[in-house]
């Protein structure tokens, strides 16, 4: 029964750390994105200022 208990415990450990790695992922990448669309943007600016 222990046994069955820590293992419980270490999956839900691992299921938290994987949405955690994933969440920062996202974050990440929305900030790249961001930063991508600022940089069309300011094309975009330049372009209409021509």
């Amino acid at each position: 029964m222990t046994f069955l208990v820590i293992a419980y415990g270490l999956i839900w450990i691992f299921v938290f750390g994987y949405v955690w790695l994933i969440s920062q992922q996202q974050k990440r990448l929305e900030r790249q994105l961001t930063a991508v669309q600022e940089q069309l943007q300011m094309v975009q600016d330049a372009d209409e200022g021509q």
